[in-house]
């Protein structure tokens, strides 16, 4: 009893706490009841504290479960209900709808498609695929695969001296932070893609069950078949499909992936998933991939859907104006579609007002409004990271073109910015400045503004609920 008295006394001291163990006795009724695992006893809560499990000591055996203190507490003999943050898992099993890319039929299908020409798209996709970030960055992570998969420049450093897409990039239609809570919709998925340039097409399947109109069911499943057959054998495009996991037999929710190939002989697809930490790369039945577009996705009030994806003949218009195709942009739109669509709506009455001004007064007019109001509104146009020395010399060219046209006696350092997004956002003008070098910028911004706009066309506040309306509906 006293060399038991003694090693507590001790595990006190060496733990800094003043405080003396009581009698073995209390000890010894203290124990009578065992906690929970991970979960103090209120009766010992002062007990449990005095532990270091990092300590040798405390390695050795004690008369009771010694609990955990609050930031080690372990998994161990802890149940799933009574501590869910814990819970973590490796992988999910393919259910019996997918045949997983690796089995013995997988890569028969493989060799099947690759013969018949529906694996010309599986290559580049495979090479750039990505794992997504966050849980709901499934969308971007697909769309990053795509445009370093289609060899889009992003214009934009991603590690000096490299320009390459990542997904903290995509953030010209909501805020990443925005994104992170509720993922993205098939509309907002397209908005992205438009902001880097990319022409697409999308179509969903008819609102409710095959049952309820067979035609229409079956006229979107063949033209569904139709594209994948068709987009499978091009390297130049790539088709992504927004689907509810659920519907196929895996857990979750909505979700987005691109389609890799296609096998005419079992009418399968390859869907490549972006969610590797989760399922490996599968074969599905292709109707069973239409049917899982059909549940209405609770953000857009819609049904999901299939994107095709292209190099937009804007972008090569767009290179051909530069002297160096490689020029990275220097500014970008610092908007997302709900700012455009807050911002666009107090710009209009502006910008019809100047459209039988001379350039000069336009971008005047448009440069004092925004000046005077960015305590008030967002600040439309910012320089990209990475790009100061850059900007500094355009802002040069800026500054002495622009010295007729925008009256400051003492420029502003905001200035050449609002220069080039007023001639951005007014229309174009029967006599035009000589501002040339000017053109890659305006080309990319406008593509921008031009996505967000689109992207906020196709919403209204009786698609969306509240918390994802962007007011587009009142935006000129």
């Amino acid at each position: 009893m006293f060399r038991s008295t003694s090693l507590r006394t001790t595990a006190v001291r060496l733990a800094g706490t003043p405080r003396k163990i009581r009698p073995t006795t209390r000890l010894a009724q203290l124990s009578a009841t065992t906690p929970p695992a991970g979960n103090y006893h209120p009766q010992r809560k002062n007990y449990g504290r005095l532990c270091d499990m990092d300590s040798p000591l405390f390695n050795m055996p004690t008369p009771y479960s010694m609990p955990m203190p609050d930031n080690k507490q372990s998994n161990q003999g802890s149940s799933d209900k009574t501590n869910p943050k814990q819970r973590s898992f490796y992988q999910r099993q393919l259910p019996e709808s997918c045949l997983s890319f690796t089995s013995d039929q997988g890569k028969a299908l493989f060799r099947s498609a690759l013969a018949d020409g529906h694996l010309e798209s599986f290559f580049p996709l495979a090479s750039q695929l990505v794992t997504q970030h966050e849980p709901s960055f499934c969308g971007l992570a697909t769309l990053c695969t795509v445009l370093n998969a289609l060899g889009v420049d992003p214009k934009r450093v991603w590690k000096h001296p490299w320009r390459w897409y990542e997904q903290d990039m995509l953030d010209c239609c909501r805020p990443l932070d925005s994104i992170r809570k509720n993922g993205i919709t098939l509309a907002e998925f397209n908005c992205l893609a438009r902001c880097n340039g990319l022409a697409l097409t999308t179509r969903s399947p008819p609102i409710g069950a095959p049952e309820d109109d067979p035609v229409a069911y079956q006229n979107g499943l063949q033209e569904f078949r139709d594209q994948v057959a068709r987009v499978t054998a091009l390297s130049s495009a790539f088709l992504v499909v927004s689907f509810c996991r659920s519907t196929l037999g895996q857990t979750g929710t909505g979700h987005f992936s691109p389609v890799a190939g296609y096998s005419s002989e079992q009418d399968r697809v390859l869907v490549l998933d972006v969610a590797r930490f989760k399922y490996p790369s599968y074969w599905v039945g292709l109707e069973d991939l239409y049917k899982s577009m059909i549940p209405v996705d609770p953000a857009s009030e819609r049904p999901r859907g299939y994107t095709i994806l292209s190099y937009s003949p804007f972008l090569e218009k767009s290179n051909c104006i530069t002297c160096n195709p490689n020029q990275p942009s220097i500014t970008r739109i610092n908007l997302n579609k709900s700012s455009w669509a807050s911002l666009s709506r107090d710009l209009g009455p502006i910008l019809e007002s100047v459209q039988a001004e001379p350039l000069p007064i336009a971008i005047q007019k448009v440069h004092d409004y925004i000046s005077t109001n960015l305590a008030e509104i967002p600040n439309p146009i910012e320089i990209r990271p990475g790009s100061e020395s850059e900007a500094q010399s355009l802002f040069d060219q800026i500054t002495s073109s622009t010295s007729l046209l925008v009256n400051d006696c003492q420029p502003e350092p905001l200035t050449p910015l609002i220069v080039i997004f007023a001639l951005a956002v007014l229309p174009a003008h029967s006599h035009p400045l000589d501002l040339a070098f000017l053109e890659p910028e305006l080309a990319y911004l406008r593509s921008q503004l031009n996505a967000l706009g689109e992207c906020c066309s196709l919403e209204s506040d009786h698609d969306h609920p509240p918390e994802h309306r962007c007011e587009c509906k009142n935006a000129p």
